[in-house]
């Protein structure tokens, strides 16, 4: 996660909008690359942050990872998994509801 916040901020310096008062729209020439491809790069980074968003559900508590390295067919090892699953669900509904634009 931190590489993507270290490439927004490289993005946001090395990107110039215009602040024009007569010309309130934006030259294409302005921009680094074609509209189609950076529209497709700025798809794949969020599907990425989606992605790291949900991998998040997977890190549990240390004491719980030794448990169930030591204990790998115990109740509680299942009931670690199986809420696991709920937050990895949890998240990916979460993702569906989300609107990138209020």
């Amino acid at each position: 996660m931190e590489n993507d916040i270290d490439a927004v901020i490289k993005t946001a310096a090395h990107t110039h909008i215009p602040h024009n008062r007569h010309r309130p729209l934006n030259v294409l020439s302005s921009l680094p690359s074609s509209k189609e491809k950076l529209r497709a790069g700025i798809k794949e980074r969020i599907r990425h942050l989606a992605g790291a968003y949900i991998s998040l559900a997977t890190f549990i508590d240390d004491d719980e990872v030794a448990f169930m390295e030591r204990n790998p067919k115990s109740k509680k090892t299942k009931a670690i998994y199986m809420r696991v699953i709920k937050d990895i669900e949890k998240a990916e509904t979460e993702l569906r509801k989300f609107r990138l634009m209020e």
